[in-house]
């Protein structure tokens, strides 16, 4: 059985532990994190500033409106005032035509503050080390990523101007009405106030099922992402029904959630409805006991009851607006998490001499050890590539050449040791001006989606199309461009899968020819190739050794004979190093693999 399992290890700590719950809370709203978020947008911070300004003068207009309706009804008796019916008539178009143009301000105040926010977080992700994606799954980082945003923008282009327009609704609104009638507002307000306390303890029950409907709709999506990915795995193994009973196990999770959601929404419909009946009922009963009596006239009763339904509609929306309010704080909050959280060191340092160091000095381990957590990795590596040869690294599967390379790459940070140039500590140059001197083609073929242009440039943007042509021609790939309807701009399909895997290897393998780099790391490079290909490709890793450090790891030991130096590795540590023929007599590990594959 295959099963989608949670995984709540994603580095989305924050700095404090959330508060279950929605708290509805109008004298202090809780979006400090929100306005860290904004405080260095500074076009967003303008368009709410305007949008707000453009809210509150929408919101006057339409307090303006009962008092006009007033003067018009109680002088029905002497005919229809035509002017107040046009100026009536004139408020409420300009009023919704203010309101319409501050929800657009904020929807854009929103998307800038979104489309800034990704920028800087992704940038902030792809930053992150190595081992931080190795920990966490991608759907799952993507699922939570998204929401977040989602969260935001939904807040500032729905419940944020909302919120704005219905405080000052409320203020307005009831300051005429006890303008009006001073006894019928102290009764209004106290139902009103009866009718909050009762929606806010009903939305403080909906923060814990809320939470969790959320993390298992996140934990779907990163099990379907997942299968979607590795659809031919799938097939192939005929997993289909396993996929979908797993999924169906996630999506039983979240109707569960879903119902106790739904269980509190359930209940503030109704009670809503009921009590704002109540309040219009009321008001009515009572003013119209006010009108018998001559103490309030027809048009101010009318009035009144125009401004209750203006105060009705967003005390009866407070609570989504600070439910709404808490989840964008909350997103806010994980957001500045993954922003302030450490990436990769790759502050400014010497870079002058590293060109002249790597063509001219040796690359070496000293005492190297790096530790999984789980008793693998590598220990006490001691060992120095000299410039312009070709270095093979040998051993059985699991035997640490994959992380070997990794740490060459300073995709991971040594337990102990180092990883020196001549004298100078690797940790001495900023990973960025490293790995531009490093190319490195993994032991899988991983291309990007986009335009064989594109993805060939990825490391050399400059590169002209004569040098795309001329690496494409050292793997032997130009027939096959030239077959494309486009050529260099057609588009290569998801994870590459409109290439076979020999093509997606040798396409690896001329994106870092172009690099131009100093050394270069090749992991398991021919496990995809056939006889013919093989060929080309050890002349080539053997033209690139003249004139450049080169380390290639391989399990089909044709393809290095014609190294200076073998490395062998077992176990995560070096057991043997130097020439084929040397190894072939004194490392028992080398002599056997070279016997079991009829090389000898």
């Amino acid at each position: 059985m295959i099963e989608i399992h949670r995984n709540d290890s994603v580095d989305e700590t924050p700095a404090e532990a959330p508060t279950p719950g929605f708290h509805v809370t109008m004298n202090k709203p809780k979006t400090r994190h929100l306005k860290q978020l904004i405080k260095t947008n500074g076009q967003s911070r303008t368009l709410l500033r305007f949008g707000a300004v453009v809210l509150v003068l929408s919101v006057l207009l339409s307090l303006i409106s009962p008092l006009l309706i007033r003067r018009l009804v109680d002088q029905f008796r002497h005919g229809v005032d035509w002017r107040l019916l046009i100026a009536i008539g004139a408020l409420m178009i300009g009023s919704t035509a203010l309101a319409a143009w501050g929800n657009y301000l904020f929807s854009a105040a929103g998307l800038a503050i979104v489309k800034e926010t990704q920028n800087q977080t992704l940038a902030k992700i792809l930053a992150k080390p190595v081992a931080f994606f190795d920990q966490t799954p991608s759907g799952q980082l993507t699922s939570r990523l998204t929401n977040n945003l989602d969260q935001i923008k939904n807040y500032y282009t729905a419940g944020y101007p909302s919120l704005i327009s219905g405080i000052v609704t409320i203020i307005g609104a009831v300051g005429m009405l006890v303008y009006m009638n001073g006894i019928l507002t102290l009764l209004l307000v106290g139902a009103l106030l009866i009718m909050y306390g009762l929606l806010s303890g009903l939305a403080n029950q909906l923060g814990a099922p809320m939470d969790a409907f959320l993390d298992e709709a996140g934990h779907y999506t990163a099990g379907i992402t997942e299968a979607f990915a590795n659809i031919r795995l799938i097939k192939a193994n005929t997993a289909e029904h396993q996929i979908t009973a797993a999924s169906q196990d996630q999506t039983a999770a979240m109707r569960r959630e879903g119902l106790r959601v739904a269980k509190v929404m359930s209940r503030m419909q109704p009670i809503m409805s009921t009590i704002l009946l109540l309040i219009l009922g009321g008001t009515l009963a009572v003013g119209g006991y006010f009108v018998s009596t001559n103490r309030m006239t027809n048009g101010t009763l009318i009035s009144f009851l125009v401004l209750v339904i203006q105060v009705a509609n967003p005390m009866l929306n407070f609570s989504s607006y600070s439910a709404s309010q808490k989840e964008a704080d909350s997103a806010a909050k994980n957001l500045l998490a993954q922003l302030a959280a450490a990436g990769e060191d790759d502050s400014p340092k010497e870079t002058k001499l590293l060109t002249t160091q790597l063509q001219h000095q040796p690359l070496a381990l000293h005492q190297v050890s790096l530790d999984y957590g789980n008793g693998h990795g590598v220990h006490n590596l001691d060992l120095t590539l000299i410039p312009n040869q070709l270095y093979a690294l040998v051993g059985p599967s699991g035997a640490g050449k994959s992380t070997l390379m990794a740490m060459l790459e300073r995709f991971y940070t040594p337990t102990s040791g180092t990883l020196q140039v001549g004298d100078t500590p690797a940790a001495c140059f900023a990973l960025t001006a490293w790995r531009q001197h490093l190319a490195y083609v993994p032991q899988t073929s991983e291309v990007l989606s986009g335009t064989y242009r594109a993805y060939l440039q990825l490391a050399a943007p400059q590169a002209s199309d004569a040098d795309l042509n001329q690496a494409l021609a050292a793997v032997q790939l130009t027939d096959f461009i030239a077959s494309l309807p486009a050529g260099l701009d057609s588009q290569i399909a998801e994870a590459g899968t409109n290439m076979s895997g020999g093509q997606k290897q040798r396409l690896t393998i001329a994106q870092a020819l172009l690099k131009k780099a100093d050394i270069y790391l090749f992991d398991e490079i021919t496990a995809n190739l056939d006889a013919d290909s093989e060929a080309i490709i050890r002349d080539l890793i053997r033209q690139l050794a003249a004139t450049h450090t080169v380390l290639a790891a391989a399990h089909r030991l044709s393809s290095i004979r014609d190294a200076d130096q073998v490395i062998v590795l077992e176990n995560g540590r070096i057991t043997g190093q130097g020439t084929p023929a040397e190894l072939l007599t004194r490392n028992t590990t080398y002599a056997r693999f070279v016997q079991e594959q009829s090389l000898a």
